[in-house]
């Protein structure tokens, strides 16, 4: 929810996931082609990332960041 108003007033695609154990930050990149398909916005599906992973998400957060470095645009914990 405190991520919500600049997503707004950044004209920012929001994207969640659950992690629950961890061995999710594979899946991202499958939710992002979806959600850029489902939308109708190619351009979300290879748009820079900013990464956020609070408690439990911080190992996926990290994992996301691994995996593609270079479309990291912001990581926080």
């Amino acid at each position: 929810d405190r991520l919500l108003p600049l997503a707004q007033n950044g004209d920012l695609a929001m994207v969640g996931m659950e992690a629950s154990g961890g061995g999710q930050a594979g899946a991202v990149g499958a939710v992002l082609q979806e959600v850029a398909a489902r939308a109708g916005r190619p351009e979300l599906a290879t748009a820079p990332l900013v990464v956020y992973g609070g408690s439990i998400a911080a190992p996926v957060a990290l994992g996301v960041v691994q995996q593609d470095p270079s479309r990291i645009a912001a990581f926080f914990l």
